[in-house]
């Protein structure tokens, strides 16, 4: 008896605790349209050096975006109405821009000092900014202030300006009396602005300072020339207050066939002793003109078709030119085969790219072949050749001695003193090459993280882990584990780190393994993320892992502090504080706090295999209010492999660019299904049968799903997947296909407008999989097209496309519907006439979304057909 009134009593407990729980879905809102507006989006932007101040902005689909900074101690948060582009100047002050102009916050009082009309601005170390307001007339007022709003001085009709590298001086390009003049002004002291150069007719330009800020470095060209473009080039010593120039036009070591082009930064810059200035420079060309009148020669010899031109000119022939002021020497390097493509400042080398052996359109950007040449010689030699266009397949250490390249599957190293190249991933057991590639070309690196400060160490990546390779002793070793636990490590990008590519190539950051780097882990599967510390010579710490996707991560200057955005597809994204060793973040701000009043559904991963064995997973998402009791209709979406969308957070909207938003499915009682589809090349059709098939028997065994309601949904390669695959399976109640390829030869032998160029390539060696030219296997391209197997649709399809397509030719989706019409099958295609590939036009998201609702609605829910759906009985 006891042990039956002690069941009792726990059954009864269970009872008591359970019943609310089962009621709770009950008490909770159904979201209606009218609520999808309350959802926002969070993005996490900085972090003052101190750690004290962090910064976010909350953007709203329904009213004014909000910038926010709040303490990441106590709480303490200020809004921004509008703000946007903020940053901090130490752990004192932040700046941004709102629509009234600038406004700089203290932290510490609350208090906001404002000038209006400001488009820019940037602060000078952490005492002084500048502020410039453009007026209409392309001139604009350059205000200098100090960080208590005190005036240091206002300047009119400014043109440009660059502060210094060290903050102390800013530059700025004034128009006066008919010309225009460079001006330099030190943001300390009572001197007056130095006038650096004068000229008439001419307009300066890209103003770039060296890195201590003792010369700088400007361009001008004629008030009638392109903007893009330079006429002279002009140098100014602070240290000697010596003005020195260059005129290109009539220069005998500068090609008169080219124009010098330093549109910004980024296309002119100093070498770091203020000895050299290196700038762009390209070929003279008049573009073609194609007007109704106009004949266009099309030949099957030319690499670029006049589709290619119109579009982009001629292709891009890079020099660059490098002009040393104090001897007034120039050189310029690069031709018309081979273009520049990056500059080392350190040991004054370009590299060269050379594509006309590759061309063919077997691929989008072809391969090519990579030579250093000595800016000072001018000698060229052969680095590598077939390298693919790849900016995370190469990599150029610092100070230029080494070049690392990644070829076939491995990585290389290239001496550039010695040219000496050696193999450095051969016998490490592992791929450095991407495991699940499943398309024709070949797999691309899983890329590096960059080099150890005296550059002697290269840190690169395979699936899982962390290697580095040392150029010494030629040794490879591996400094994570994450190959065992089923973690892909990646170095985070925590911010105050350079991650930007210069010249067209990544450089690699700098990478403190002594002082300890902060990693990304993310399971393979996607079903939890984290931070891991890692330092020299010890094994990765564990910060946090949990079943979260990790939007990003912001690292304090100073101390351990992080502060993290998380986010779940059931729990809108929200941001957390770590600090030293705790054991799990504090939360520090949660977006949307009205979410917990709605319903909302959930999402599980579901493993399945092929009919090869190949395991695979999807994910299931779960209606909102699930009640396991009942049975309920689902949508699958394909597209390639999506269990990365785990944990993703998506907003219910009625305006998706696709038409398809699977919160809002989830919403509106659908299961959602995405599952994982691994690719056959020559078969790609048949895969996704296959894959699609086999998932969607795996969700309706995990979860009370009907099986006689399930609908299907893709759009793009998506929509070819579902066309294909109502041509082989009836597994399917009703279907969606949006902008779909359906006939493989006719879509082969198109024109991709997007590119100007043939759309080949997306068959030979990208995501359509086939592997050959349409030429060397007629019958693989017709089996997998669905316009072949049209007849043997039975699943009601509705189709959509957009009538300015470039992507995806709409007449692909008008072939398939006057297929089906032929044959008398049920098929509806929405034609959108001004859309393109995706759906752009407000009213058209709502319509097509709305209209896909009531497609599987009626179809899988039983609800009346919209009138729409009803065919035209006018004889």
């Amino acid at each position: 008896m006891g042990r039956l009134f002690s069941f009792g009593k726990v059954f009864l407990l269970w009872l008591l605790m359970a019943c609310p729980l089962m009621g709770q879905v009950d008490t909770l809102e159904a979201v209606t349209e009218e609520d999808h507006g309350l959802w926002s989006t969070l993005v996490l932007e900085a972090v003052s050096d101190d750690g004290q101040w962090t910064s976010y902005s909350v953007r709203y689909p329904s009213k004014e975006d909000t910038l926010f900074v709040q303490s990441t101690a106590t709480g303490k948060r200020y809004a921004m109405a509008g703000g946007r582009s903020g940053s901090f100047a130490g752990g004192a002050y932040f700046g941004y821009l709102d629509p009234s102009g600038f406004g700089l916050l203290r932290m510490e009082t609350g208090k906001v000092w404002k000038e209006e009309g400001v488009s820019r601005f940037a602060f000078a170390g952490t005492d002084a900014l500048a502020l410039y307001a453009r007026h209409g007339n392309g001139m604009g007022e350059l205000l200098l202030r100090d960080l208590q709003g005190r005036t240091v001085r206002n300047l009119s009709s400014v043109e440009e300006y660059a502060v210094s590298a060290d903050g102390k001086s800013v530059a700025y390009v004034l128009a006066e009396d008919g010309a225009a003049a460079v001006y330099a002004i030190a943001f300390s002291g009572a001197a007056l602005p130095r006038r650096l150069a004068v000229a008439a007719g001419a307009a300066f330009h890209t103003l770039v300072w060296q890195e201590n800020g003792q010369a700088i470095a400007f361009a001008s060209r004629k008030l009638d020339a392109p903007v893009a473009s330079a006429d002279a080039l002009w140098y100014y010593d602070f240290g000697q207050k010596r003005l020195l120039s260059y005129e290109l036009k009539g220069a005998a070591s500068w090609p008169q066939e080219l124009v010098a082009a330093p549109v910004d930064g980024a296309n002119m810059v100093m070498s770091p002793d203020g000895q050299r200035v290196y700038v762009s420079a390209r070929v003279r060309q008049q573009p073609e003109v194609f007007g109704p009148a106009t004949v266009q020669v099309w030949n099957t010899a030319d690499y670029r078709l006049p589709t290619y031109r119109e579009k982009y000119g001629e292709p891009g022939r890079g020099y660059l030119a490098e002009w040393t002021p104090r001897t007034n020497g120039m050189v310029v390097v690069g031709d018309t085969i081979q273009a520049v493509g990056h500059l080392n400042r350190e040991r004054r080398f370009v590299l060269l790219f050379d594509s006309s052996p590759y061309r063919t359109e077997r691929k989008n950007v072809p391969d090519r072949d990579c030579y250093r040449q000595d800016v000072a010689t001018g000698r060229r030699t052969l680095v590598a050749g077939g390298l693919t266009m790849d900016s995370h397949h190469l990599a150029v250490q610092a100070n230029g001695e080494r070049i690392c390249y990644f070829r076939e599957g491995h990585w290389y190293a290239y001496d550039t003193r010695t040219g000496v190249t050696r193999c450095i991933s051969k016998g490490a057991g592992v791929s450095f090459a991407a495991e699940e590639h499943d398309k024709p070309e070949a797999p691309r690196a899983y890329g590096s993280a960059g080099w150890t400060p005296d550059g002697r160490t290269f840190l690169l990546y395979d699936r899982f882990d962390l290697w580095a390779y040392r150029h010494g002793d030629g040794k490879l070793q591996r400094l994570t584990h994450g190959r065992e636990a089923g973690l892909r490590f990646r170095r985070a990008k925590v911010g105050g780190q350079r991650h930007g590519t210069s010249w067209m190539l990544e450089h690699g950051d700098s990478v403190d393994l002594e002082g300890g780097i902060v990693l990304d882990a993310t399971a393979a599967d996607h079903s939890q993320s984290g931070l891991y510390v890692l330092r020299q010579g010890k094994r990765e710490r564990q910060l946090l892992l949990h079943p979260k996707r990790m939007v990003r991560v912001l690292k304090a200057g100073r101390k351990p502090l992080y502060v993290y955005q998380e986010e779940d597809f059931a729990q809108p994204p929200r941001l957390h504080v770590l600090e030293g060793d705790a054991a799990k973040g504090r939360l520090l701000y949660g977006s949307s706090p009205h979410h917990d009043r709605y319903q909302w559904g959930r999402s599980e991963l579901v493993a399945y295999k092929n009919s090869k064995g190949q395991p695979l997973k999807g994910v299931l998402f779960y209606p909102a209010g699930y009640d396991r009791t009942k049975s309920y209709p689902m949508v699958v979406s394909v597209y390639e492999r999506q269990n990365g969308t785990l944990h993703t957070f998506v907003p219910p909207s009625i305006y998706d660019h696709t038409g398809f938003n699977r919160t809002l499915y989830t919403l509106e009682g659908y299961f959602v299904f995405l599952p994982d589809i691994v690719y056959e090349v020559g078969n790609p059709g048949f895969s996704a049968v296959d894959c699609v098939v086999a998932g969607t028997d795996a969700a309706v065994a995990a979860a009370n799903i009907d099986p006689d309601r399930i609908g299907l949904y893709g759009t793009s390669f998506g929509g070819y997947q579902v066309n294909f695959i109502i041509t082989q399976s009836d597994r399917f109640r009703a279907a969606v296909a949006g902008a779909a390829v359906n006939d493989l030869a006719s879509a082969y032998l198109s024109m991709g407008w997007n590119y100007g160029i043939t759309d080949s390539w997306r068959f030979e060696s990208q995501q359509m999989r086939m592997g050959k030219p349409l030429f060397q296997d007629f019958e693989g391209y017709a089996d997998n097209s669905p316009i072949r197997h049209a007849a043997a649709v039975r699943t009601p399809l509705l189709s959509f496309a957009g009538g300015k397509d470039y992507q995806v030719n709409p007449f692909q989706s008008m072939e398939f519907f006057v297929a089906l019409r032929r044959l008398q099958k049920p098929h509806v295609m929405l034609l959108y006439p001004e859309e393109e590939h995706v759906i752009h036009g407000r009213e058209n998201r709502k319509d097509l979304t709305t209209k896909m609702l009531q497609w599987f609605g009626h179809y899988l829910k039983g609800t009346a057909p919209a009138s729409w759906m009803r065919h035209d009985t006018t004889p």
